[in-house]
């Protein structure tokens, strides 16, 4: 029996054929609906493979919560790549350290962090390639390194390594975590189930999705269950105030210094009690 991953890009198809126009993603007040996204993450795939990645082969991602931090994941995944996730505030050292240590084949980035990557990418031997922030990503080499040929895709398979998380480096050097497309699929569904998500949820993406905890919980959940994830640069109150009214936000994943700010206001504006069904917090 073929096992339904949520790191895979064929749950973005199946979604937008059971879904149609509504759920996706929220960027920017345009909506990418999962069928859009799907063409946007297989085209993507079809670009990387005759540029020399594939099966195997890793992948740093450095990119804030935009559109094209979701494609680009969801293409190396659906090549059959290992991303390896990248703040999008590290400095140019932070991203070739994680690159050299992660053996990585590539660095992908979205647009206003070329600087960072193109330094990275040259001081540690890999091609560098750029896409917009918003759909279409139309991807552009940034940076040329050794000719690699054409690479080998693969679907996703529960047993293969889907991602190397590192740890946050405050106690000691950065760690490598290597999760599988399998512990993807169960935190998943652990966290899904935990909260009741629902496919008529609409929810905001506020913490960097380049941590994968918040990867599971505020992208992957909603894409399982076909909701709508509004995705928010950087956690700003006025702002999250607004998409929650503006998008009819349900679902309010939050962490505790968040929590501080909101309450700090001392009143929150009715028609965001209204829209709000639930608030979860950690971190």
């Amino acid at each position: 029996m073929t096992m339904l991953l949520p790191t895979s890009p064929e749950v973005l198809r199946l979604q937008a054929a059971r879904r149609g126009g509504a759920g996706g993603l929220v960027f920017r007040e345009r909506r990418i609906p999962f069928g859009e996204l799907a063409t946007a993450v297989d085209g993507l795939a079809r670009w990387l493979v005759p540029h020399g990645v594939g099966a195997g082969h890793r992948v740093g991602i450095l990119a804030g919560n935009d559109p094209a931090l979701v494609a680009m994941t969801f293409a190396v995944w659906g090549i059959g790549g290992v991303t390896v996730p990248l703040s999008a505030r590290s400095t140019a050292g932070e991203v070739t350290r994680l690159l050299v240590h992660a053996r990585a084949r590539a660095l992908l980035c979205d647009q206003g962090r070329e600087d960072v990557a193109r330094e990275a990418a040259a001081a540690a031997g890999v091609p560098a390639y750029v896409c917009a922030p918003d759909l279409p990503l139309a991807p552009r080499v940034l940076r040329r390194g050794v000719r690699q040929p054409a690479a080998r895709a693969r679907a996703p398979r529960p047993e293969a390594r889907a991602s190397i998380a590192y740890t946050s480096g405050t106690t000691g050097a950065p760690k490598g975590v290597v999760l599988t497309h399998a512990n993807f699929l169960w935190a998943t569904l652990a966290c899904g189930a935990a909260r009741g998500d629902r496919a008529d949820g609409v929810s905001l993406c506020l913490s960097p999705l380049s941590h994968t905890p918040v990867l599971v919980s505020h992208l992957l959940c909603r894409v399982l269950s076909g909701q709508t994830a509004v995705l928010l640069e950087k956690f700003d109150v006025p702002a999250v105030l607004d998409a929650v009214e503006r998008h009819g936000v349900t679902d309010l994943p939050l962490i505790g210094g968040m929590v501080f700010d909101v309450v700090a206001l001392g009143d929150v504006p009715e028609r965001v009690r209204r829209s709000v069904q639930k608030v979860t917090v950690g971190g």
